[in-house]
């Protein structure tokens, strides 16, 4: 540098001159140094000494790194050269110290002193990139004159992206109330549970490997979106929003990061110098977008909470757990020993506005167990098939069972052959001359005892659509199913929004089935039949059962579930059911939660009836529906129905749908979707978790409980 400062001088100067003049110049750029840190420190809020004490630690670590290598490369030339036998000579011993103690590429590259910058922090730090300043060199004697040299006004100074990203909620801590839960797992007092990977199913994650397809993808979307390309490519088409291959990109690689990747991603600034004037001219960066989910973090944490092993209801306990063989002897495949954890997923809707505040997937991980354990995140075990990684409340199949029941009872007074108010009759089995298929629950149980049970000798008439639906009869419903035929019943499930996708953006999403593929035969009127309590060829997740539910409390109103903020609004669709029969079915639907006989209204634990929802019904209104999603190896094991539907998961799973509003306006105005796996039948797991997720709804301010003299 001083002979390029100094030019002719130089070579008139002796060595004497020569040193003082470096010495001269160190003095000065040291002391430019010493205000470009100062200046960083300015920038960032850290003082002069936290950034030496960082550089430091940097500088030690390197130089334990260089001197590791030194000793490795000394050791190895020393042992090749004893394989020879001969005594080094003197020089060799040099180039051996020489070879070793050549520098690695730590000590040259560039290395992080401030991690983990805020983005408008980094950008205000990035318009240092480039900037110069000039900087004024005196030759320390023997002249006046002075030199200016153009610096760099923070020498060295990087700005790069991470590669990693903070999630602050990612782990979070719930207190619960274990009056609340059943009997056996009260212990007095709040319980506190660790929620961890809150939303992770949901938000997603990132990498920083790019890829071939990442680049593809960028191109699709700057081919398809031109208001992306005019902000994104400069006049001389660069991308800068582009995949740096030679450095760490973040990347959105699942869930709402990768599908919202190119709102989040930002721009590079842009530096351009003139070679002909020196000019230079300057794009500054552009941070990436906020995206805004309509999930309530702390709801999400809580109902997460309510569904870890941890706490005991989603564990196969002695009081919940299903048979080890069927009535006929064979295995059930929703057997689990005592102990086992249970996974599933749950929804929880605002009904008017579709928004989800909730939606949450077990098991869970976070991203820092993805990262060290990838395995144990995406290959499927005994205890979760299909893998952690998977979002059940959107991506897996699963037959509605009876949860379905309120849509068909609707669906078909829609379709007139049903009419709100008629009654039908329920002997205990549909066909009168075939008492061994297409049988009620209630019958099946008692069908050999001696004195058989029918919901009508129960009530002591025919059923009403309400009374049907409290008691969850399955001949009413495969009454409703044969009237409707094939064609009706497929259209009913079609309505609902089954066989449609959503669009969230959170992942693979199962878009539903409802018909049998080409390759497993026709439908016959007895798939109609099945389909009427939710079985056959029929398969949907627990988003389309929570979405369901709203548009009943909707009246017909079909709006498109909501989990991003400013996403573009779709139409409000209104389905043709009649009102009455939206009326008819709430009322069921209450009567289930509510009445004695309810399917939903009591588990029994240790001999004991305990009601599922324990908060009085003066105080909140709810409307339930329990439900087992029999995914086994024939639709039903009643109806001759032939080979189950390849996608979905066998065992019995355990719904339970609710509709929850305020006794002050006793309205749903929440919806909440529960299912979990090989939980066996009814709402024996899922119904103490909704009335849980209950429970968060009012912790956070939803629901709120009448207090004093309100009604």
């Amino acid at each position: 540098m001083a002979p390029r400062l100094f030019r002719g001088d130089w070579a008139e100067w002796d060595k004497d001159r020569r040193a003082s003049e470096v010495e001269n110049l160190t003095a000065v750029y040291e002391r430019h140094l010493i205000e470009a840190w100062r200046r960083l420190g300015t920038l960032v809020g850290a003082s002069t000494r936290e950034i030496e004490e960082r550089r430091a630690d940097i500088v030690r670590l390197v130089q334990s790194r260089f001197e590791a290598v030194q000793r490795s490369r000394r050791a190895r030339a020393l042992a090749l050269a004893e394989e020879s036998g001969e005594p080094l000579s003197e020089t060799q011993l040099r180039e051996i110290e020489r070879r070793a103690g050549e520098p690695i590429a730590d000590q040259s590259a560039a290395h992080v002193i401030l991690p983990m910058l805020p983005d408008a922090l980094a950008l205000e730090i990035d318009r240092y990139l480039g900037a110069t300043t000039d900087l004024v060199v005196r030759p320390a004697a023997g002249s006046t004159r002075e030199i200016v040299d153009r610096v760099e006004v923070i020498p060295g100074l990087r700005v790069v992206a991470s590669g990693e990203r903070l999630y602050p909620l990612e782990v979070m801590t719930v207190d619960i109330d274990t009056a609340s839960l059943p009997a056996p797992l009260r212990s007095g007092g709040l319980r506190r549970v660790e929620a961890t990977g809150v939303g992770v199913h949901v938000i997603g994650w990132t990498r920083s490997n790019v890829r071939d397809s990442d680049i593809e993808r960028r191109g699709d979307a700057l081919a398809a979106n031109a208001d992306l390309r005019e902000e994104s490519l400069t006049e001389g088409g660069a991308d800068r929003g582009g995949y740096d291959e030679s450095g760490p990109e973040l990347i959105g690689a699942a869930g709402i990061e990768q599908s919202m990747e190119f709102r989040l991603r930002g721009l590079r600034g842009e530096h351009v110098r003139r070679a002909d004037t020196g000019e230079t001219s300057r794009t500054p960066a552009k941070p990436g977008g906020d995206v805004t989910l309509t999930i309530d973090a702390m709801l999400q944490a809580r109902v997460q909470a309510v569904m870890d092993p941890s706490l005991g209801l989603a564990v196969v306990q002695h009081w919940n757990a299903s048979p080890e063989k069927n009535n006929d002897g064979t295995p059930n495949p929703a057997f689990r020993p005592v102990g086992t954890p249970l996974h599933g997923a749950a929804v929880v809707m605002d009904v008017d506005s579709g928004e989800i505040l909730a939606m949450v997937s077990t098991p869970g991980f976070t991203r820092s167990e993805l990262s060290v354990e990838g395995s144990k995140v995406f290959e499927p075990t005994a205890e979760a098939g299909g893998g952690a990684f998977l979002n059940r409340a959107v991506g897996r199949p699963y037959p509605p069972g009876s949860v379905a029941k309120a849509l068909m009872l609707v669906g078909a007074a829609e379709r007139g052959v049903y009419k709100t108010g008629d009654a039908i009759e329920c002997t205990g089995h549909l066909f009168p001359k075939e008492p061994n298929a297409f049988r009620c629950w209630i019958f099946k149980r008692t069908q050999f005892s001696g004195s058989p049970v029918t919901h009508q000798s129960q009530f002591g008439h025919p059923l009403s659509g309400a009374e049907a639906l409290m008691v969850s009869c399955n001949v009413f419903f495969f009454t409703i199913g044969q009237r409707l035929g094939i064609e009706g019943v497929q259209s009913v499930y079609r309505e609902f929004g089954v066989g449609q996708s959503w669009g969230l953006g959170v992942g693979g999403e199962f878009s539903g089935i409802v018909g049998r593929p080409e390759r497993l035969g026709k439908m016959q009127i007895q798939d109609a039949i099945q389909m009427g309590i939710g079985q056959g060829p029929v398969a949907w997740t627990p988003l389309h059962a929570a979405q369901a539910y709203a548009t009943i409390a909707r009246f017909g109103a079909w709006v498109h579930p909501k989990i991003v903020i400013g996403h573009p609004t779709r139409e409000v669709k209104k389905l043709a059911f009649p009102g009455e029969a939206a009326v008819e079915a709430l009322e069921g639907l209450g009567y289930s939660v509510r009445d004695q006989r309810g399917s939903g209204h009591h588990i029994v634990v240790n001999g004991e009836s305990e009601p599922v929802f324990d908060i009085p019904v003066n105080r909140l209104w709810l409307w339930g529906k329990t439900g087992t999603a029999a995914g086994s190896d024939t639709f039903d094991p009643d109806g001759p129905s032939g080979p189950a539907l390849p996608e979905t998961v066998s065992g019995d799973h355990s719904w339970y749908v609710v509709l929850a509003g305020s006794a002050q306006d006793r309205r749903p105005r929440y919806a909440i979707s529960v299912l979990m796996e090989y939980a066996g039948s009814g709402g024996k797991v899922s119904g103490p978790i909704c009335n849980q997720i209950v429970h968060a709804l009012i912790a956070e301010g939803y629901l709120r409980l009448p207090t004093g003299g309100e009604p």
